[in-house]
């Protein structure tokens, strides 16, 4: 794991729910960078799930137990007027990319994910919600869907070209998921 940039949280996301990979580090033309910029240096919480990240140039680390480094499973670019950051994942053969666009507001870093579930605790509306965003997937780039040993959606992965990324973005398919606040 010492080989992955696990940013903000990927770990309780993808442990618990359907998720949606790339093909390739996106953006595609983003300009790669291989440290992260100084307003994001630092330690921050996030106040609703007490979770604490603390990011230096080439680094970070989320709570006690992990800490990363950007190299080859790990790609920081950036697209308009966020950071991207592109983890390659740590399953068995498997070359997708986690993709997780994060930028500052407010003097906090603010993390966005595709979520492809909802809190809801009725099956049929969680069905209901998950459909439309697969739906709105495929009315921007082909969706492959992969399946785990129980025959369970596992995956959903995607190739999109820098202009279907950034469609991605004008349809809301990326949300707002957590906000870290510097710690004083």
């Amino acid at each position: 794991m010492k080989n992955i940039l696990s940013f903000l949280v990927l770990v309780l996301i993808v442990s618990s729910c359907t998720t949606v990979s790339f093909v390739k580090p996106m953006p595609l033309a983003g300009e790669e960078l291989s440290e992260f910029p100084a307003e994001f240096l630092g330690e921050f919480l996030d106040a609703n799930t007490k979770d604490t990240i603390k990011v230096t140039k080439q680094s970070f680390s989320l709570g006690n137990d992990m800490d990363f480094t950007i190299g080859d499973k790990a790609k920081l670019k950036t697209y308009e007027d966020y950071y991207i950051l592109s983890l390659k994942s740590d399953k068995e053969n498997e070359n997708n990319w986690g993709v997780f666009p994060f930028k500052i507001e407010n003097g906090n870093i603010v993390v966005y994910f595709i979520v492809m579930e909802n809190d809801d605790k009725t099956e049929a509306s969680s069905k209901k919600f998950k459909d439309q965003k697969v739906k709105d997937l495929n009315s921007v780039t082909l969706v492959k869907t992969t399946f785990d040993r129980k025959n369970n959606i596992d995956n959903y992965i995607i190739n999109p070209t820098d202009d279907e990324f950034k469609k991605l973005f004008e349809i809301g398919l990326f949300q707002k998921t957590y906000k870290f606040e510097p710690v004083k």
